[in-house]
């Protein structure tokens, strides 16, 4: 880490120590009890509404819990908009263990397994300083320990910037997704999609328009299957931060 975010990070530690948002423990955001008392890897049909693609019909969503759950609410907030990156290592390291189980029983061993997270518009990497899909991704890839499973945040790319979705109507979101990845333009490299599992990660499910317009664009590499991986999900069509 450069020297300036360094002393960013101990001058915030020092007056503004860490704890546990539940519990109120110091040292750690939410400690090992509480995530695991709030977390519980579950695997669903992902059936959410917007521009449902013939795979994803059949797809299925792995995540933590509720959004809507108060300490799990409180450390997406932290991780997302007050720079607490560590956040991000524990919620993908937690995703592992649903994820690994999920693979025994779904995927063919002879495939590979594609690990893409949900890319950022350059803009808003610089404005944020970090892409949370990304670290949660980069976590559950090093606590997998599935040999055929590689970690690929280069495959796809974000071409345009777009208003965050929580300012955008729920009918509206598809729209304001739509055209915003692309695959890289690098067809060598990218034909590593054709008949893999792809698993895609985002931080939050709400509509599922972002992975829903994601899916359409890695399926011209026509992939063998595509499911979904995010820390948080809605429970109903409601403004959540994306």
């Amino acid at each position: 880490m450069p020297a300036a975010p360094r002393l960013l990070a101990t001058l915030l530690d020092t007056f503004f120590p860490r704890r546990c948002a539940l519990c109120g423990v110091f040292d750690t955001w939410a400690c090992d009890s509480c995530l695991r008392t709030a977390c519980t890897p579950r695997i669903e049909p992902w059936n959410r509404p917007f521009g449902a693609s013939r795979i994803s019909q059949s797809s299925k969503l792995i995540s933590l819990g509720l959004y809507h759950e108060p300490l799990l609410a409180h450390l997406m907030d932290l991780y997302k908009f007050h720079n607490a990156r560590d956040i991000g290592d524990t919620l993908g390291t937690l995703l592992a263990l649903g994820t690994r189980q999920f693979i025994q029983q779904h995927y063919s061993t002879a495939k590979p397994i594609i690990l893409i997270p949900i890319p950022l518009h350059r803009k808003r990497i610089r404005e944020r300083g970090f892409n949370q899909n990304a670290r949660i991704a980069h976590a559950l890839f090093m606590a997998l320990g599935v040999a055929q499973a590689q970690y690929r945040p280069d495959l796809l790319q974000r071409t345009r910037y777009t208003t965050h979705q929580t300012t955008v109507a729920t009918k509206d979101r598809a729209a304001n997704i739509a055209g915003a990845f692309a695959l890289h333009p690098d067809t060598d490299r990218t034909s590593v999609i054709t008949g893999s599992h792809i698993l895609l990660i985002d931080d939050i499910a709400t509509t599922g328009a972002t992975l829903n317009e994601a899916t359409q664009v890695i399926m011209q590499q026509h992939p063998a299957s595509i499911d979904y991986i995010t820390a948080l999900r809605s429970s109903a069509q409601t403004d959540l931060q994306e």
